[in-house]
């Protein structure tokens, strides 16, 4: 999963990239999902929290 306005990308916790479809079933299992530690938009941190309830 890559989103270029962010500088994101997720990861299992396994370290491998995660696709959509993935995404969604990781988010409805309640998995764990890590982003890269350089996201962020016009010098914000990327909140993983916030934008999982969006």
């Amino acid at each position: 999963m890559l989103e270029p306005t962010w500088r994101l990308y997720l990861k299992e916790k396994d370290g491998k990239y995660i696709s959509l479809p993935h995404l969604r079933e990781l988010l409805i299992t309640d998995e764990p999902i890590f982003e890269n530690k350089t996201a962020g938009y016009n010098g914000g941190e990327f909140d993983k929290a916030y934008h999982k309830t969006i």
